[in-house]
């Protein structure tokens, strides 16, 4: 297909297009996506991403709930397609959302040749889009549809968003958006959660536990469904408070992600917020993390051997391992006899256990198993909190002592 090219210099405007801004984690540049609503590695082509998406939304007046960020093409049927779209741009028609434009993102020193065209043009071919958009900060090209020529042309004119939607040259009808979570039989597509759930699960997770991980991980960020206010024997449930971007710490770091929250008072009657995700570690492993107020009580990491499958049951276990402070380390005899004393259903022969699921089904916050397996793994965080403040309680009186 012949669609010709005209070369756009846009580097001016976006000299004056904020960066965004850059924290470290563990050693790794990372910025934050408001869009994908997570921090991510800030590589050349991240940065200018990032810009793209500010000059659409701030130059045309593209609607920030219009714009959809690294798109698998599996979620459009192509499944055996691995490419992903940078940016979809889309549109509402009746009530469904529909792809409007397709951008390619480069980095700055990527220069937008025909191989690169023909990648956006793919895409947009794919999709049945109106418009596509190839731009690396420096460079841009830009292409409509065209009924007469039936194909895609370039064309210099930018438009705003309010006219690209009056645009309906490409009969074919677009793509629409799915906005709901994985259905059961993606659940049970290995290569679709590989690609789809890869800013959650670490590429080193087991195959066989990747299933699971993802229903919990959709659990989590459901708001269709919320767990009631509710009495447990070791804390209460006062609300669910949804989902919520926290900073959390832990002798390993700060850890900024988003997290489904819950109101609780424990057996003492202190108020707490308790929060989970699900992360990966260094793109690796992936943990379920909970943390209670200002801090991580748990980083329970689902890749060392803590859930056993059997058929579609997923037990979880935890091995009891636990820092204390700053580096140190206490004792998991110690933390052991505590949840005895403390909570004993936990301990089944030698082993903390924190709840069993079932996996044949997709998981909601308040279904029976869910709501129990919360229980669980809320009171082993309350536990394990206990346990540091004995151990911090142990080094202050030793320390008197010794000055004494």
């Amino acid at each position: 297909m012949k669609c010709g090219r005209i070369d756009m210099r846009v580097d001016k405007i976006f000299r004056f297009i904020p960066s965004s801004k850059i924290y470290l984690k563990e050693g790794k540049e990372y910025l934050y996506d408001p869009y994908r609503d997570k921090f991510v590695i800030a590589t050349p082509e991240e940065k200018v991403r990032q810009k793209v998406l500010k000059y659409f939304r701030w130059r045309f007046g593209v609607p920030k709930r219009h714009f959809n960020v690294e798109v698998h093409m599996s979620k459009f049927g192509y499944t055996d397609n691995k490419e992903r779209a940078d940016i979809l741009i889309t549109r509402q028609i009746g009530s469904e959302d529909r792809i409007l434009a397709v951008i390619e993102c480069k980095a700055e020193y990527v220069p937008i040749d025909d191989s690169v065209v023909s990648q956006v043009l793919r895409y947009a071919k794919y999709l049945n889009s109106e418009y596509a958009f190839a731009i690396n900060g420096i460079d841009l090209q830009c292409y409509n549809y065209s009924a007469k020529k039936k194909g895609y042309i370039a064309y210099n004119q930018l438009k705003t968003y309010r006219k690209m939607i009056q645009s309906f040259e490409n009969a074919l009808g677009q793509a629409k958006v799915k906005n709901t979570r994985a259905t059961m039989n993606e659940l049970n597509n290995l290569y679709y959660l590989r690609k789809n759930y890869d800013t959650y699960i670490g590429s080193m997770t087991p195959d066989e536990d990747v299933a699971i991980i993802a229903n919990i991980t959709d659990c989590l960020y459901d708001m269709s469904k919320k767990i009631k206010p509710q009495v447990f024997e070791y804390f209460t449930l006062l609300d669910d408070c949804g989902i919520r971007r926290k900073e959390f710490g832990n002798p390993g770091g700060i850890y900024n992600s988003k997290y489904r929250v819950l109101s609780i008072v424990d057996d003492c009657g202190r108020k707490c917020e308790v929060g989970f995700s699900i992360d990966h570690i260094y793109d690796e492993k992936t943990a379920l993390n909970v943390a209670i107020n200002q801090h991580h009580a748990l980083q329970y990491v689902l890749d060392d051997k803590s859930i056993l499958i059997n058929g579609f049951e997923y037990t979880f276990v935890h091995s009891g391992k636990i820092a204390v402070g700053r580096g140190g380390s206490g004792k998991v005899s110690e933390l052991k006899e505590l949840i005895k004393n403390r909570y004993p259903n936990l301990i089944i022969n030698t082993t903390i256990m924190l709840g069993t699921l079932v996996g044949n089904d997709r998981l909601y916050m308040d279904s029976k198993d869910f709501v129990s397996f919360l229980e669980r793994i809320i009171t082993y965080s309350l536990i394990r909190d206990e346990y540091r403040n004995l151990k911090s309680s142990e080094s202050r009186k030793a320390v008197i002592n010794t000055q004494n």
